[in-house]
C-alpha cells in the first residue's frame, strides 16, 4: 500500500515478528515465564526464611492445570543459611541449592516490552495519518470511496495497536537471581497474575534484594574460625 509490491498487511506482520524476536532475545536468559502466586519478604529482624517467591507457568492452559493439581511451579527461597530454587511439575522436579556464604553476586532487573509500545503508537499514528490524507478529494463520491478504504485501515490499525498495547501492559516482569561460586545462577522471573490478581512492583522487589544483599554481606563478614 505504501511500498510498491508490499502490502500493508505484510509490513504489519513483519513488524510484529521483528518486535517479538527482539523481545524474545531480551528475555533469552530470564527463565520460564511465570505469574506470581506468592511473594513474602521479611525484615532485618526476621529469622530463618526471609524471602519466598512462588510462581506458576503463565497462560490459561497452565491455570486450568492448577485445578487438577498438575501445575508447573517454581519457587525461590532464601534463608539465613541458603538459597534454594525448586521446580515442580507433572514430569518431576528439580532442586538447586547454594549456601548463602557462597553467593558472590545478586541481580534484580525489571523488564517491559518497550518495542510493543513503540509498535502500538506506530499503528495508531499510521491509521490516523491514512484517514487524514484520504479526506481531501475532488468529488463527494471520491471522498466517500477513499474514506471507506481509510476507515477499514483505521480499524485494523486500532485493533493491532490495542493488541500491542495490551502486550506491553502485560509484559512487565521482575527477575531476581543470585550467582554462587562456580558461576551457578539461581533465579526466578515473574510477572503479575491477572487471574489471581497478585502483583509485586519493582520497588518491593528491590527492597527484597537489598535485604538479601545485607544478609549475604553479613554472612561474608563473619570471620573464619582459626584452626586449633
Amino acid at each position: 500500500m505504501f511500498v510498491t509490491g508490499i502490502s500493508a498487511f505484510q509490513i504489519a506482520l513483519f513488524a510484529l515478528l521483528a518486535v517479538a524476536l527482539m523481545e524474545f532475545w531480551r528475555l533469552r536468559r530470564a527463565g520460564p515465564n511465570l505469574v506470581l502466586r506468592e511473594f513474602r519478604v521479611g525484615t532485618d529482624s526476621t529469622a530463618g526464611e526471609f524471602l519466598y517467591i512462588l510462581g506458576r507457568r503463565s497462560g490459561i492452559v497452565a491455570w486450568v492445570l492448577t485445578l487438577f493439581g498438575l501445575e508447573v511451579q517454581t519457587s525461590l527461597s532464601v534463608t539465613d543459611d541458603e538459597v534454594t530454587l525448586e521446580r515442580v511439575g507433572p514430569r518431576g522436579f528439580t532442586y538447586s541449592y547454594a549456601p548463602l556464604a557462597e553467593i558472590s553476586a545478586s541481580h534484580c532487573s525489571y523488564y517491559r516490552a518497550f518495542g510493543a509500545l513503540v509498535l502500538s503508537l506506530a499503528f495508531y499514528a499510521y491509521g490516523l495519518w491514512n484517514l487524514l490524507r484520504n479526506m481531501p478529494a475532488p468529488t463527494d463520491y471520491d471522498r466517500q470511496t477513499q474514506l471507506a478504504s481509510a476507515s477499514a485501515t483505521l480499524w485494523a490499525c486500532l485493533i493491532l495497536g490495542t493488541v500491542c498495547y495490551v502486550w506491553y501492559a502485560l509484559s512487565k516482569r521482575v527477575l531476581i537471581s543470585v550467582i554462587a561460586n562456580g558461576e551457578v545462577t539461581l533465579g526466578i522471573s515473574f510477572k503479575r497474575s491477572v487471574i489471581e490478581n497478585l502483583a509485586v512492583e519493582l520497588k518491593r522487589s528491590i527492597e527484597a534484594v537489598d535485604l538479601m544483599n545485607r544478609r549475604i554481606l553479613a554472612k561474608h563478614s563473619i570471620p573464619e574460625r582459626k584452626g586449633a
